[in-house]
């Protein structure tokens, strides 16, 4: 059965800090584009997923002006 772009994301996410005391960081690799997006914060990645399941017409991801670290 073919994929429904509009009704599915596949992304990769990855976590990783620095030191035990420095904070988590976020980012996401959209699986069809290969587009990398960075997050500086757990907050900003949902922000993003948030933005991105409400829109169910939206098929593409945001420009450059994506939050990056």
């Amino acid at each position: 059965m073919p994929i429904n772009h509009q009704n599915y994301q596949s992304y990769t996410l990855r976590l990783w800090r620095s030191e035990e005391s420095s904070p988590w960081r976020f980012s996401l690799i959209h699986i069809s584009s290969g587009r990398e997006l960075h997050f500086a914060s757990l907050a900003e990645l949902m922000v993003f997923l948030n933005q991105n399941i409400s829109l169910p017409q939206r098929r593409d991801l945001p420009s450059d002006a994506a939050i990056k670290l």
